[in-house]
């Protein structure tokens, strides 16, 4: 008598979807040409927004994902934000204070 073995090999994948630019608008919009999305599929991989206060006064904006967050910064001029949902969009407006 022959036995059929089944052997299902499970693999947990997880991933997420970002929204990726460089020189991202603000306000933010997914509209915007140069946003598109990009999936990271390491294990814990966030979305993060990387806000830049320029001398000027004005801001740089970037975001992307990263395979963990990263440490609070003592930087003054800098402030990163991380979430772990797709297709995050955190609007940022012009008063937004960076820490």
């Amino acid at each position: 008598m022959n036995h059929l073995e089944l052997i299902v090999d499970i693999q947990t994948v997880q991933s997420i979807i970002c929204y990726q630019c460089t020189d991202c608008p603000l306000p933010f919009s997914k509209n915007y040409p140069y946003v598109t999305l990009s999936t990271n599929t390491n294990f814990e991989a966030k979305c993060l927004t990387t806000v830049v206060k320029l001398s000027d006064g004005s801001r740089f904006i970037s975001k992307g994902s990263a395979f963990n967050c990263p440490p609070a910064t003592a930087a003054t001029d800098v402030q990163l934000n991380c979430c772990v949902a797709n297709h995050w969009a955190e609007e940022l407006s012009v008063d937004h204070t960076v820490s």
